[in-house]
């Protein structure tokens, strides 16, 4: 599911507990963030960049369905770093 930042956060601040960022670089860390995300109901923010984004739709038809495959099963917020 994509949220915004203010989505994550203010929950995170409201009950103490930190949302975890990670800057993700290949597939093999983007489906065990994703994986360990699920596992621990946890919301984590992926963070990257648009040069990943494309080399990751090559595996998708388009940029679009990588957000949905990506933040079909967790809480995520996925926005390309600029």
């Amino acid at each position: 599911m994509l949220v915004t930042n203010k989505d994550l956060m203010v929950p995170a601040r409201k009950n103490g507990y930190a949302v975890g960022a990670f800057n993700v670089q290949n597939l093999e860390s983007t489906s065990a963030i994703a994986e360990a995300a699920t596992e621990e109901k946890s919301p984590v923010i992926m963070q990257i960049t648009p040069s990943v984004i494309k080399i990751f739709s090559r595996f998708d038809s388009t940029s679009q369905g990588f957000h949905s495959s990506i933040s079909s099963s967790y809480k995520t917020h996925v926005r390309p770093l600029l």
